[in-house]
């Protein structure tokens, strides 16, 4: 039974990382691969766009132009799977508190929210979807570095798989 379930992970992972390898070679293309990153998880593969500007302006969750462009080089290859979408927000620790953002929390859901609906507006169905913030609570690097900070300022897309990768993806998320 578990060489069952590490074969049926591996061929999971085999088809995800084929989505990886054209989303990576459509970003080469347009000169933005150093924008995305990938990690496998026991949940999936994770996509991250890196914020720095591209996707959002600071302390603001309308998808900028360039930003867009981005997620269009993701999402093409999304469309081409059935599976289930997570998109996350994250920020770095730095408080906010602004007429629209009373903190992280709120700023990490709307920038979620919005490429969420972009996702939609791109021939997503809503029912492949979910959004999710969490604030500065995720982060990836050191927020006591300007580069960390950049780091951790992200959203991610998590192409759900149907079944627990665990097997063959040494994890811990």
């Amino acid at each position: 039974r578990q060489a069952k379930e590490k074969a049926d992970a591996q061929e999971v992972v085999d088809q995800l990382q084929g989505v990886e390898d054209a989303i990576k070679d459509a970003a080469d293309a347009q000169g933005v691969g150093d924008k995305i990153a990938f990690r496998f998880e026991g949940r999936g593969l994770v996509v991250t766009i890196l914020n720095q500007a591209v996707l959002f302006k600071a302390g603001d969750a309308t998808l900028q132009p360039e930003g867009q462009g981005v997620l269009d080089l993701v999402l093409d290859s999304l469309q081409q799977i059935p599976n289930d979408l997570a998109v996350e927000g994250h920020t770095d620790n730095r408080p906010i508190s602004n007429a629209r953002y009373r903190d992280n929390w709120d700023l990490s859901v709307a920038r979620a929210t919005s490429v969420l609906r972009y996702m939609e507006s791109k021939g997503f169905t809503p029912d492949r979807l979910s959004a999710s913030g969490y604030g500065d609570t995720h982060p990836v690097a050191d927020n006591s570095t300007v580069e960390g900070q950049a780091a951790n300022r992200r959203v991610e897309i998590v192409i759900v798989s149907d079944i627990s990768l665990a097997p063959v993806v040494s994890v811990d998320g």
